[in-house]
């Protein structure tokens, strides 16, 4: 079952339907130009290929988003490639391909809990996507050193985390720290506070 809505409403990480295809957005971009109407311009990707689209939407049309069930598993193990999960509810297991979910199952550690959405259609009920249920705390085990005269607010330097990920990180981090990291974009988030 899905919903109509706004291509405007639509944001990166939806799942939408467009030509009978499921496609997760990656971009999109509000455009009004100085002449005609505004549109929405959406860099989308096949859910069950590596089919990526660039697509442009007059800002009044309607999309098809897909109706997601959210279910909480777990991380078990890794195997030729397959990831192996467990639903929390009724501890069924099941495997995804771990180049389906290029670069956010570098994250992936034994135990670790995970918001898996569910999408049913005519193939049945499965697995389209997942996210981490708690924020994704990672050590730094390499990062360059910082130049003098570079201000921390503003400056970035490269760092590579416990899992061989690089990433940008504010001056003032140095190896050994651990951060907060959004797996989606492997991007910094904050310096991890112990609590």
């Amino acid at each position: 079952m899905n919903q109509k809505v706004s291509v405007a409403d639509i944001k990166p990480g939806n799942i939408v339907v467009y030509k009978d295809k499921l496609f997760k957005v990656r971009k999109t971009e509000h455009v009004k130009p100085g002449k005609g109407g505004a549109f929405i311009k959406a860099e989308l990707k096949g859910v069950d290929s590596e089919t990526k689209i660039n697509e442009r939407f007059r800002a009044e049309e309607y999309i098809e988003k897909a109706i997601l069930e959210e279910k909480q598993a777990k991380f078990l193990y890794e195997s030729n490639g397959e990831c192996c999960f467990m639903f929390m509810d009724d501890f069924e297991q099941f495997e995804i391909q771990k180049s389906d979910f290029e670069p956010i199952s570098h994250f992936l550690s034994d135990g670790i809990e995970i918001k898996a959405m569910m999408y049913e259609d005519d193939k049945g009920s499965r697995v389209i996507s997942f996210d981490f249920a708690n924020p994704v705390v990672m050590e730094i085990i390499e990062a360059d050193p910082a130049i003098k005269g570079q201000t921390a607010a503003s400056s970035y330097k490269n760092a590579v985390l416990e899992n061989g990920m690089k990433i940008l990180v504010p001056t003032y981090i140095d190896q050994g720290d651990k951060v907060v990291v959004d797996p989606s974009s492997c991007s910094y988030v904050e310096r991890y506070k112990n609590k």
